[in-house]
Parts: structure tokens; C-alpha cells; sequence
């Protein structure tokens, strides 16, 4: 799943205006591509904007965090071998006590 989210008015950050729609559209022809049997669902609000652009992976996944065009060949070896744990550490979701 992955946020495409563009808030009106730009006055607050998020995933569409961070490169969101440029990831997905990458991450599409990337599966493509390999010939990989996956989709990507996208999302209109993950909660998470001001960090994005916010991918998680389904089900009960972790989210990965700050994906950029540049980062999806990566992401998908990552992901092909199933290195969720490795991904979620590469682009991680920040701790907000820290």
C-alpha cells in the first residue's frame, strides 16, 4: 500500500507533493518489469504525510518510510527476498519519543 495523498492548498506537506504519485508509478512498472505477481494499493491518507511518502507492506507489514523513485530497485530486491525486516530498517518510520 502506498500514500498518494496531495492536501489542497499545500499548505502542509505530504506524500503526493513529496514524490508519492513518482514513486508508485515507478514502483508499478518495477513489478512489472521482473514479472512479479504483486499490486500496489494506493492510499489517500496514511497519517504519516509529513514522513512520506509512506509505503506499507500487506498484510501487517511494517511501513516504509521516505521511499523515492531513486530508491525503488532496492525496495524490490529487498522485497523479492521477502527482507521485510532489512527494508523496514533501510527506510524506517522514525520513533516520535526520540
Amino acid at each position: 500500500m502506498a500514500c498518494v495523498n496531495f492536501r489542497a492548498g499545500n499548505r502542509m506537506t505530504s506524500c503526493g507533493a513529496r514524490g508519492g504519485w513518482e514513486m508508485v508509478t515507478a514502483l508499478e512498472e518495477g513489478i512489472v518489469e521482473r514479472g512479479l505477481d504483486w499490486r500496489v494499493e494506493k492510499a489517500h491518507c496514511m497519517g504519516k504525510c509529513h514522513l512520506g511518502p509512506t509505503m506499507r507492506l500487506l498484510p501487517n507489514g511494517p511501513y516504509i518510510m521516505g521511499v523515492q523513485e531513486s530508491d525503488l530497485n532496492s525496495v524490490l530486491d529487498m522485497r523479492e527476498e521477502n527482507a521485510a525486516d532489512a527494508l523496514a530498517s533501510a527506510l524506517p518510520l522514525p520513533d516520535d519519543n526520540a
